[in-house]
């Protein structure tokens, strides 16, 4: 029938053809990508890099030498979204006692 699908278009080597439809390929694994990513030029408000620990496209995991700047607390961290992206930044916030001041509002 015309509506049936063959198994030269329908395998690849994800999947396979077992005669009567296309299940998935038992011998091969898919593993997961682990992303790299790249501080972005110019770091948000509160963050700093001490220049060492993520230079160029690294892991999260491999990203260090990231502190909050004064004034400012918290743990940074980093994540990665896309293959080859930028970082985004995460953890920083700005203490209490700079709130309102420099145009900073919390």
């Amino acid at each position: 029938a015309a509506d049936t699908p063959t198994p030269e278009l329908a395998t690849g080597p994800w999947s396979v053809w077992n005669g009567s439809t296309v299940v998935p390929n038992p011998a091969v694994t898919v593993q997961c990508a682990v992303l790299s990513c790249a501080l972005p030029s110019w770091l948000p408000l509160g963050y700093y890099y001490l220049g060492t620990g993520c230079e160029g496209f690294v892991t999260a995991a491999g990203c260090g030498g990231l502190s909050c700047t004064s004034g400012y607390s918290g743990a940074p961290s980093v994540s990665c979204g896309s293959p080859n992206g930028t970082f985004t930044l995460s953890g920083c916030s700005a203490a209490v006692s700079t709130c309102g001041t420099s145009g900073l509002n919390c």
